[in-house]
C-alpha cells in the first residue's frame, strides 16, 4: 500500500510539474508586453540634438558677379557680325514669314481641301426649292382658263446619291496603268518628300476644260496640281509661292522623264 501511494504521489508530483499551453502563452504576452514597454520608456528619455544653423548665401558682388541684369540683345543683333550675306537671309525670311493667324488659317483650309476631297465617297444629299410667279399668255398652246392667267409654279426636289463600289470600279481606275504610272512617277519625285505616297482621286473639282483634250486625244489624262491651297485662283491677288514653283517643277520633270507602259 505504501508504495503504491508513493507512485501515485510522484506521478501527481511530475504532472504538476509540466507547464500548460495557457501557461506558456501568458508568459510569452508578458516578455512581449515588458519589450515595448522599455522602448517606449527609451523613445520618451531620448533627447534629439539641435539641427547646426544654414550657412548664410554668399553675395554676388562677392563670387565677382556684376549686380546689374545683362542687357537684353538688341532686334537686329546679327548685325554686329557685319556680315552681308547674313543679313540679306534674315531680312529675306522675316519678310516672308507669316503671322500665327496665317499659319492657323492655312492648316484649317488644308483641312478643308482634304475633307472635301474625303466627302466624295460619303453619301451626297441635295434639297431644292423654287416658286416663281408667272403669266401665262393666249397666244399659246396653254388651254383656258391658264391662257391669259398669272400663277404661282412651285417646286421642290430632294434627293440622295451615294457611290459605293462595290465591285471596284472606282479602284480600278487608279490601279490602272495610267495611275500605277503616276503613282509611280510622284514617289520619285525628289518634292516635297521621295517616297511618301501621293494622294489619288478620281475626280477634280473646278473648271478645267479636260474633256476637248480627252475627245481630240484618244489617251488617258491625269491631273497632278502643283499650286498652294490658298494661291486665290482668278482672284485680285493671285500667287504662287517660290517653294511650291520648285517642287512643281520638280514633280512635272520626274513625270516627264518616268517611261509610261501600258
Amino acid at each position: 500500500m505504501f508504495g503504491l501511494r508513493r507512485g501515485r504521489a510522484g506521478s501527481e508530483c511530475s504532472r504538476n510539474a509540466r507547464p500548460t499551453l495557457r501557461e506558456g502563452s501568458l508568459a510569452a504576452g508578458t516578455a512581449v508586453l515588458a519589450v515595448l514597454a522599455s522602448a517606449l520608456l527609451l523613445f520618451g528619455c531620448a533627447t534629439p540634438e539641435v539641427a547646426p544653423p544654414s550657412p548664410a548665401l554668399a553675395a554676388a558682388r562677392d563670387l565677382g558677379a556684376a549686380g546689374t541684369a545683362p542687357a537684353w540683345p538688341e532686334s537686329r543683333w546679327w548685325g554686329r557680325y557685319d556680315d552681308a550675306t547674313l543679313d540679306r537671309l534674315i531680312d529675306q525670311a522675316l519678310a516672308g514669314q507669316p503671322a500665327l493667324h496665317v499659319v492657323q488659317a492655312r492648316v484649317r483650309v488644308a483641312d478643308a481641301a482634304m475633307r472635301s476631297a474625303d466627302a466624295a465617297r460619303k453619301p451626297h444629299g441635295a434639297f431644292s426649292a423654287n416658286a416663281t410667279d408667272q403669266r401665262f399668255s393666249e397666244n399659246f398652246i396653254y388651254p383656258p382658263p391658264l391662257a391669259g392667267s398669272t400663277r404661282w409654279i412651285a417646286d421642290v426636289q430632294a434627293g440622295v446619291n451615294w457611290e459605293l463600289d462595290l465591285f471596284g470600279r472606282q479602284r480600278a481606275v487608279l490601279d490602272s496603268a495610267i495611275g500605277r504610272w503616276a503613282n509611280a512617277a510622284l514617289r520619285s519625285a525628289t518634292a516635297p518628300r521621295p517616297g511618301e505616297a501621293p494622294v489619288q482621286i478620281r475626280m477634280m473639282g473646278g473648271t478645267v476644260p479636260t474633256d476637248v483634250l480627252i475627245a481630240a486625244l484618244p489617251v488617258p489624262f491625269v491631273l497632278v496640281p502643283t499650286v498652294n491651297d490658298d494661291n486665290n485662283q482668278h482672284a485680285a491677288n493671285e500667287n504662287l509661292r517660290i517653294g511650291h514653283f520648285v517642287t512643281g517643277t520638280e514633280t512635272l520633270y520626274s513625270l516627264l522623264t518616268t517611261p509610261y507602259r501600258p
